[in-house]
């Protein structure tokens, strides 16, 4: 079991029920989802929720990257992770499609808990 103690995340994905599905399996392993559907009030939304972790679809990623990271800089605690369809990180820890809703959850605390053995 991972050491990090995953309460919330922030997650942008462009099909609703992949969000709702990932929702649901989150909810069940006590962690609460905010779901983005713009950046409005983004930095204070993280500033009050201080989400671990954004989950983000690499579509909507390549297309408001410039915006996203602008947004999530100084943010020591937030990690970025992409879903995506092949391996290709682009130096963003990535989750890759298809994945399995119900394991998620513990992908994302892998990797977070990978990414501070890092830092």
């Amino acid at each position: 079991m991972s050491e990090i103690n995953l309460n919330q995340i922030f997650i942008a994905h462009p099909v609703a029920f992949v969000v709702s599905t990932i929702t649901e399996f989150a909810k069940e392993s006590g962690v609460s989802v905010f779901v983005l559907d713009d950046l409005n009030d983004f930095r204070y939304l993280v500033e009050d929720l201080k989400p671990q972790a954004l989950i983000i679809h690499e579509d909507l990623w390549k297309s408001n990257a410039e915006s996203f990271n602008r947004e999530t800089a100084g943010f020591q605690g937030l990690r970025t992770i992409l879903i995506q369809k092949n391996d290709d990180n682009h130096g963003h820890l990535s989750i890759v499609e298809p994945f399995e809703p119900s394991s998620l959850v513990e992908q994302v605390k892998q990797l977070l808990e990978s990414d501070s053995k890092k830092h």
